[in-house]
């Protein structure tokens, strides 16, 4: 592996952790009814990650350049080391179902504050 494709793997790796967790506060949110800046910005970057990947086809652009500069699978570095690759295809389908379920339990959360008069 060289250099540069180490270096997208660890990119692509750091931001697979930090989308993660910005799905887990999404359900976080929801369960707690916590309405704050960080649930604004998960849900902010998970639409800005929507974007991107709706652009590119939905694959990856740093799945792509790796794959260009040889890398076999252009996956990140946790898919390659802990995934297996049936399970690692399955990753945009499954984190799609953990966003809707979290904004739709954010929503219902939501609802149920207000309708109880009481400011969220």
């Amino acid at each position: 592996m060289t250099t540069k494709v180490f270096l997208i793997k660890l990119g692509h790796s750091l931001i697979y952790l930090f989308m993660s967790f910005c799905l887990g506060y999404l359900f976080y949110a929801g369960i707690t009814a916590t309405y704050d800046w960080k649930l604004i910005v998960a849900i902010g970057m998970i639409l800005l990650e929507i974007i991107v990947l709706s652009l590119s086809g939905w694959r990856c652009p740093l799945s792509t350049w790796a794959r260009k500069l040889g890398d076999e699978t252009g996956n990140d570095l946790l898919s390659d080391y802990v995934l297996p690759d049936w399970l690692a295809k399955l990753t945009i389908p499954f984190c799609s179902f953990v966003f809707i379920s979290g904004l739709v339990l954010v929503i219902i959360s939501y609802l149920r504050v207000v309708s109880k008069g009481i400011q969220p």
